[in-house]
């Protein structure tokens, strides 16, 4: 039987998505690196900070797109802080399509994240895309991403534009 047939039996015995979303409960997070390691160390920094209150279980998969530097290293420092939830990838063939192709292959979470290697994480970030998805059904979430410019705003950002 094509898995097509078994999810269309499956619709009709029973309400599918309440079904896939009590069901979805681990977030794989990927994040394509290429040569900005102090960056994602920040970035990973702030994933210690997700307040998760027991209700989501998720892994992080950094993808270092042939960076050439300590990236690899900054990686595994970190990596026992997180209790076997974060991992390196090397994708050595260039782009960030191929980084998250090849972190997408061995994702094991019924939602997969994106997040780029200078964003810092809210605390209830991952906790809310659990949350989102179980209210409503969905195939897509996009967030709000809010810019920090440590070393001043560029010249060409308008921050009076709506988007920010």
């Amino acid at each position: 039987m094509l898995v097509s047939e078994v999810l269309r039996e499956f619709q009709k015995e029973t309400n599918f998505y309440q079904y896939i979303l009590t069901n979805m409960n681990k977030i794989s997070v990927i994040i394509p690196t290429y040569k900005r390691p102090q960056d994602l160390q920040n970035t990973l920094k702030s994933f210690n900070d997700q307040k998760l209150d027991g209700l989501v279980d998720y892994e992080i998969i950094v993808v270092d797109n042939n960076s050439g530097d300590n990236t690899k290293e900054v990686v595994e420092s970190i990596i026992p802080q997180f209790n076997g939830r974060l991992q390196y990838l090397f994708e050595g063939s260039p782009g960030r399509s191929s980084a998250i192709n090849a972190a997408t292959k061995i994702s094991t979470g019924d939602i997969i994240a994106y997040t780029d290697d200078d964003c810092l994480i809210e605390e209830n970030w991952l906790k809310n895309i659990l949350r989102i998805f179980s209210e409503r059904k969905l195939d897509l979430l996009c967030g709000k991403t809010i810019p920090v410019f440590p070393d001043g705003k560029p010249d060409w950002i308008d921050l009076s534009n709506k988007i920010f």
